[in-house]
């Protein structure tokens, strides 16, 4: 009896053991949008400034599969944006401003899938300025990854050329 009790209370400050908790073993951050009729989806750190079309979000495998965590993402932006809407602006609001502007700190529980996947994103929005942005994520105090983008307006982003048909081909009803 003394024994199995000894096993558990070692199981037990194993558990609680700095270091041996959730890591990410992988990360991807992935632009989307919607250009010449078409969805795009584009692992990239260039996102165009498309206000209600282009979003972003990055991605952690982490070690552990179907675990609940408590992440908190730094999202800082080259310059202080002033209309943040109404982000943070009540007590249960999971995401708060910081340092006049420039930086939202939001807290993120999640459970991770059955891959160990969790994700958090942001979309474009009117007035978010362009340049450098930086996301990093961290859990327990530890830096689990970080996320710099550029975002420009949408002249310098290089889309996807779409090509004209082909004069060659017919559609089903001869209609070239």
């Amino acid at each position: 009896m003394i024994r199995r009790l000894l096993l558990v209370l070692a199981g037990l400050s194993l558990l609680s053991t700095p270091g041996l908790g959730v890591e990410a073993i992988e990360s991807v951050f992935q632009v989307s949008y919607t250009h010449a009729g078409r969805e795009h989806f584009v692992d990239d750190r260039v996102v165009p400034l498309l206000p209600g079309n282009a979003c972003y979000s990055w991605y952690l495998r982490l070690t552990e599969a179907n675990a609940a965590v408590t992440a908190v993402e730094r999202f800082r932006l080259p310059e202080p944006l002033a209309a943040w809407a109404t982000t943070g602006s009540t007590p249960d609001d999971s995401t708060r401003i910081e340092e006049d502007g420039q930086v939202a700190v939001t807290t993120i529980e999640a459970v991770s899938d059955d891959e160990g996947w969790i994700s958090h994103g942001w979309c474009a929005a009117v007035g978010d300025p362009l340049g450098l942005h930086r996301i990093d994520v961290v859990m327990d105090g530890t830096s689990l990854a970080e996320f710099e983008f550029d975002v420009v307006a949408p002249e310098d982003y290089g889309f996807p050329t779409t090509a004209p048909p082909d004069p060659n081909a017919r559609s089903a009803n001869n209609s070239w």
